[in-house]
């Protein structure tokens, strides 16, 4: 007996030697978003190994990739075992997505003749991965059956169970079909994700890539819409439909580390109907990549530094962030940036440097540029999983300035009027966002400056400053979800009050509420029935309005 175990310990002991020598393996997590690296010599060990640091990944984590680019293999068991894991990954929690990034062609082995299927039912074997995956060390050590030999029937059972689901799609069939010549050098296993209430639609339609050396031409977009049902007074019960929005968005190499994203903003015009126009169109550099932290350079028509981060948790196919309703800024401005991704999983630093005027009044640039720079903080990230380990802390603050009106002088003026006028603001957004519940909260001032008189020596130029502020707090909630997140019917509650002083050094402000339901009606596609109401208050100009609206988004 004494023998029997010190052999099976030896055994034991030279499996994990074998392992540890065949792949390596480095993880990297980030919010809603990991790598798994794998390098060396890829074998089905590897995969149980993969398996279970898959199942170590935060629930906040919505999209895995698994690069496989720098290992070999002697045939493609392995691949297929970590497909199937994959796939068990992302049926954990609807709205997760994975991709495998196998090697360059010349790596991988050379497909043998295809086998016959000869496995029991699809679900059996499943049930068996299943099993596999979630027996412990401990429980596998202490079993009756030797751990050479638990080994060998978890990797029976796992190759098999991954070999059945690739040959799910072919049923009929009772042979694998061999690759397709000319298939990408990458293994893309998306699923879509679910349109959450809290993630902005433009990037939320964003597909999961190859790497950029790998791919070609990307397309993806999204649309959303409204029929409203106006009830102010004096508005005769104005109804209309309406098309808010279509972004559709291309993607493609550019070389080593660099990518460009091109999207198109179809949009109604106030007097010319609905027109083209870029609204993102930049060149992307990753000019430092490690497995703690990355940093990307980015040049063109571009994101601004808070509008579109706040749109990760607010959705914009209902209505704009309170920032943007009140005018702070455009949500995209030509000019640079760089974000840089901090480790630990401590968030992220954003900076960009922008002519001002923003995308959409790209025309009337002048000399003076806008600074501006966003730190988003995730200090409970590395915690246990929970709905607070989404908790997001984002102070941003906005340096401007724009030209004097007299910058040019003319007949009868005093002169050219060089000083610029200021455009400064700040603010700070904090909050948690999860598919099923998103609860934030935003605080914002502006300090603008603007000219009186008309430059000459009766009227000269006076310059006033005024100061305004906007508070919004929201949530977006899914009960059903909240009590079952794998069965639970995908009916939301969305719920917003903002209050707007365009003049700190008045009573007079704006209060502006939405309430109403969401339903998704698949993981890219949501509706939503919500009552909106703008209201002047304190002596503030403007009329009210009282507006019930049928929503539509879709992403594809």
């Amino acid at each position: 007996m004494r023998h029997h175990d010190t052999g099976a310990r030896r055994a034991d002991a030279a499996a994990r030697a074998r392992q540890g020598a065949e792949s390596h393996f480095r993880l990297e997590a980030h919010l809603e978003a990991a790598v798994l690296h794998v390098a060396g010599t890829l074998t089905v060990h590897g995969a149980l190994r993969a398996l279970r640091l898959c199942e170590q990944l935060p629930a906040a984590v919505r999209t895995l990739r698994v690069d496989l680019r720098a290992t070999t293999y002697a045939d493609t068991s392995p691949v297929q075992a970590i497909a199937m894991l994959l796939v068990r990954w992302r049926r954990a929690r609807p709205g997760r997505q994975s991709r495998i990034d196998l090697p360059p062609p010349h790596l991988r082995p050379v497909p043998t003749a295809p086998r016959r299927a000869v496995t029991p039912p699809l679900q059996s074997h499943a049930d068996a991965v299943t099993r596999c995956s979630q027996t412990s060390p401990n429980q596998m050590r202490h079993s009756s059956t030797t751990p050479m030999r638990s080994s060998r029937l978890q990797r029976m059972s796992l190759v098999t169970a991954a070999v059945a689901l690739l040959l799910a799609p072919a049923a009929a069939r009772a042979q694998q079909p061999a690759p397709a010549p000319g298939r990408p050098d990458s293994a893309v296993t998306p699923t879509p994700p679910q349109p959450s209430p809290g993630q902005a639609p433009p990037e939320a339609a964003k597909t999961q890539q190859p790497p950029a050396a790998q791919r070609g031409l990307d397309f993806s977009g999204v649309i959303f819409g409204n029929f409203q049902y106006h009830t102010e007074a004096g508005a005769n019960a104005t109804n209309r439909f309406d098309l808010d929005r279509a972004y559709l968005t291309f993607r493609m190499p550019a070389g080593d580390r660099a990518s460009i994203r091109a999207t198109a903003d179809v949009f109604k015009s106030a007097t010319q109907g609905y027109q083209l126009r870029a609204k993102y169109a930049y060149l992307q550099y990753d000019y430092f990549k490690s497995a703690a932290a990355s940093a990307v350079a980015r040049l063109g028509i571009l994101h601004t530094v808070e509008v579109d981060h706040e749109e990760n948790f607010w959705p914009r196919w209902i209505a704009q962030v309170a920032t943007e309703r009140a005018r702070f800024f455009s949500s995209a401005d030509v000019g640079a940036a760089t974000l840089v991704t901090l480790p630990g999983k401590w968030g992220e630093v954003y900076g960009t440097v922008t002519n001002g005027p923003g995308y959409a009044n790209a025309g009337s640039d002048d000399r003076f540029k806008d600074y501006a720079l966003r730190v988003s903080i995730t200090p409970l990230a590395g915690g246990t999983p929970s709905l607070v380990r989404t908790l997001t802390i984002s102070p941003w603050v906005y340096k401007g300035d724009t030209a004097s009106k007299f910058v040019a002088g003319g007949a009868g003026q005093l002169g050219p009027v060089s000083r610029g006028l200021k455009r400064d603001r700040w603010g700070v957004l904090a909050g948690i966002r999860d598919p099923r519940l998103v609860i934030a909260a935003s605080y914002a001032e502006r300090s603008d400056e603007s000219e009186t008189g008309s430059n000459t020596l009766v009227s000269p130029v006076a310059v006033q400053s005024a100061s305004g502020r906007v508070i919004s707090a929201y949530t977006v909630f899914k009960p059903f979800l909240l009590a079952d997140s794998a069965r639970g019917l995908p009916l939301g509650v969305v719920l917003r009050y903002d209050d707007t002083r365009p003049d700190k050094s008045r009573d007079a402000s704006q209060r502006f509420v939405i309430a109403g339901l969401t339903y998704d009606l698949n993981k890219r596609s949501a509706l939503a029935l919500d009552y909106q109401e703008q209201l002047p208050r304190n002596g503030l100009g403007g009329a009210p309005s009282k507006v019930y609206y049928a929503h539509f988004v879709a992403n594809f």
